[in-house]
């Protein structure tokens, strides 16, 4: 589960980070999965072409899922990210990504 979550949370960092301009701002999610209920919240700020964020979801069974990540603007429209999951039990995984908006 770790896996699927860390794909979707790296996901949603680039995604907020990209689309943002100087700002900060923070989002509260709710997921409705046929394994139960997920929530989260995420803080996020960009400034000078690089946004940073962290946040953490909870899932149905209790445990919390902590995140943190950066998005660094390398050219127009193309980033390089990176971001880590760090789960319960103290494990943690880290992914890269470059990301291209046309």
């Amino acid at each position: 589960m770790l896996k699927i979550l860390s794909a979707s949370l790296l996901a949603a960092t680039l995604v907020t980070g990209a689309a943002s301009s100087a700002s900060a701002f923070e989002r509260s999610v709710t997921v409705t999965t046929p394994r139960g209920t997920y929530t989260g919240n995420f803080d996020r700020s960009c400034a000078a072409g690089v946004c940073t964020g962290s946040g953490q979801i909870t899932g149905p069974n209790g445990y919390t899922v902590d995140t943190s990540g950066a998005c660094l603007r390398t050219f127009p429209y193309h980033w390089v990210c990176r971001g880590t999951l760090t789960g319960p039990n103290g494990v943690s995984i880290t992914r890269r990504a470059r990301v291209s908006f046309y």
